[in-house]
């Protein structure tokens, strides 16, 4: 009969309890070296400081009424600054400038002379700009002496004609071409003439008008002209206006001497 010692003098028991006794020794020196040798870490949490905001206030509204924010440099002018009343004196700030510097304050604004005309007339007038076409002082270039053709007594009217449109245009009179007959100015408007009547005594006593001066745009034709000196009548369609009355004579008009 087999006692306990002879059972735990067999190999395979022998063997079992060893390793048995191996895991237990393992098991305690490995979680001692695992927990026992390393201390906890803590973990701190890091936050920002809020200043705290006006109870009036949410915290998308920030009142920046009273801060003031740092100035900023701003750039220096090229042209020096002259000295105040209460500071240096005009000389002593003179001094310290250089010669272009001081050339900014002492030198004299000098206006070109405006151009004027060679027959007395002043100034030319300013030119609107809607104006259709360049005075005959700016178009012409045999102004104001003329050629051999135009002397310069066509280009002395030619600008008062120029004269008499602008101020016309300026006045909201919108005419671009006149004539002149007898120191009189005729604006060119539109289907218009200007007729100066005369008047002939026949045999039997009776009077007859005939048209002694026509004037009048180029867009009135020449048949036109003829209808109205060959039957003493209007044409119909065409303003009449008086040759004498309401011709413009030039020197009045724009304050000539």
């Amino acid at each position: 009969m087999k006692t306990i010692f002879d059972v735990l003098r067999h190999p395979l028991v022998i063997g079992a309890l060893v390793l048995s006794i191996l895991i237990v020794v393992g098991v305690y020196f490995g979680s001692h070296w695992y927990y026992g040798d390393v201390e906890p870490i803590e973990m701190l949490e890091v936050s920002t400081p809020t200043p705290p905001l006006p109870k009036n206030l949410s915290s998308t509204e920030v009142d920046l009424s009273g801060l003031q924010g740092e100035s900023l440099p701003t750039q220096t002018e090229s042209t020096p600054t002259p000295p105040s009343a209460e500071g240096e004196s005009v000389d002593d700030f003179l001094a310290e400038l250089s010669a272009e510097e001081k050339a900014l304050f002492t030198a004299e604004v000098v206006d070109e002379p405006q151009p004027v005309s060679p027959f007395g007339f002043g100034p030319y007038p300013e030119v609107p700009s809607d104006f259709p076409r360049d005075p005959i002082w700016v178009a012409d270039p045999d102004y104001p002496e003329g050629d051999e053709h135009l002397g310069s007594d066509f280009m002395r009217d030619m600008e008062l004609i120029n004269r008499v449109l602008i101020k016309l245009w300026n006045q909201g009179r919108r005419v671009s071409s006149a004539s002149m007959s007898k120191g009189q100015v005729f604006p060119h408007y539109p289907n218009t003439v200007y007729v100066e009547w005369d008047y002939t005594e026949e045999p039997d006593g009776t009077t007859t008008r005939y048209a002694s001066e026509i004037t009048s745009g180029y867009d009135v034709s020449q048949s036109v002209h003829d209808a109205i000196r060959k039957e003493g009548t209007i044409p119909f369609g065409i303003k009449e206006l008086n040759h004498d009355a309401d011709g413009i004579d030039p020197y009045t008009f724009l304050n000539l001497n």
